[in-house]
């Protein structure tokens, strides 16, 4: 696998289609407003803002929109983000196959027939990712009860080692997904088609994952440290009788709020990156495995 045309191919078709960009700006806007959803259900922090706000926490109606308003944008997050990464993913395909210009409209409509199958996808890999950390959750907290809080320090090597088991599994999240969206296959076969290709090219992809996941991240803490300042601005406006000064709270949310745009637009930018970099991942693999069995004579 060539990595240096992968990753340069995956560059241009993200600079050359900015469309693409669009559908990490809205996931990442789409996510902004889960911020003020939190805060307004957050008793804490209306508390600070008013104390109108401070005596309303304590109504059994606020305690109930407070638990239901959180998992109600949740549960209207999935359908939205599979539908944004499916059109990503098209996108990309569709420009590596040449496409001088992708529609942002045109890739939502292309991506719903494949809406259910990439769901369930997900859903494997959501609900697998959450029996291993309770599992180790619960073997943790036994270790701990029996060695009297000792076995939880020597627990945490075994934590570190979990990160690369999800990254490779993330790894097969993003492949099962070309699959099913470039090659059409069903869920249970781009299942299986992930999982060989991991299988058998382990190292490649383990390369392409450190190259990336690190590489984006550390960019990303580069560009999201502006946007992480107005928190260390929030313990200043609470003094230590805890009287608080709502002025200093309302300029970190403003700044805040003021650097958003910039962050969505990276991160759009970020998200069109790394679904190139892994569909031609994807591709290049699955294209080279057909190639050899087609050229090949049987017995070879």
């Amino acid at each position: 696998m060539d990595f240096t045309e992968i990753l340069s191919r995956a560059w241009k078709i993200t600079w050359k289609h900015k469309v693409l960009w669009l559908f990490g700006i809205v996931s990442m806007l789409v996510v902004f407003i889960y911020f003020p959803i939190a805060f307004v259900s957050n008793p804490v922090f209306l508390s600070l803002l008013s104390d109108k706000f401070a005596r309303a926490v304590d109504q059994p109606s606020f305690i109930l929109l407070s638990g239901l308003l959180p998992f109600a944008f949740i549960i209207l997050m999935i359908p939205v983000s599979v539908i944004l990464l499916s059109a990503t993913t098209l996108g990309v395909l569709e420009a590596d196959e040449g496409a001088e210009k992708l529609s942002f409209g045109g890739l939502i409509k292309e991506s719903l027939p494949f809406f259910w199958r990439v769901l369930g996808f997900m859903a494997m890999y959501m609900l697998g990712t959450m029996i291993v950390m309770t599992i180790f959750m619960f073997f943790n907290m036994a270790v701990s009860i029996v060695t009297f809080g000792l076995g939880a320090l020597c627990m945490m090597p075994l934590f570190l080692l979990l990160f690369p088991v999800f990254m490779l599994a993330y790894a097969w999240l993003e492949m099962g997904q070309v699959a099913i969206l470039g090659d059409h296959m069903g869920l249970m076969d781009a299942v299986n088609q992930a999982w060989k290709l991991i299988r058998t090219n382990f190292w490649q992809i383990v390369l392409m994952i450190i190259v990336i996941y690190f590489g984006v991240s550390m960019v990303s803490t580069i560009v999201m440290f502006p946007i992480m300042i107005p928190f260390f601005l929030v313990p200043f406006g609470i003094s230590s009788s805890g009287d608080v000064d709502r002025n200093v709270i309302l300029v970190s949310l403003l700044c805040m709020l003021a650097y958003s745009p910039v962050f969505a637009i990276f991160q759009g930018m970020a998200l069109a990156f790394m679904k190139s970099a892994w569909a031609l991942t994807y591709m290049r693999l699955a294209r080279s495995k057909e190639t050899i069995s087609t050229t090949l004579p049987p017995n070879a």
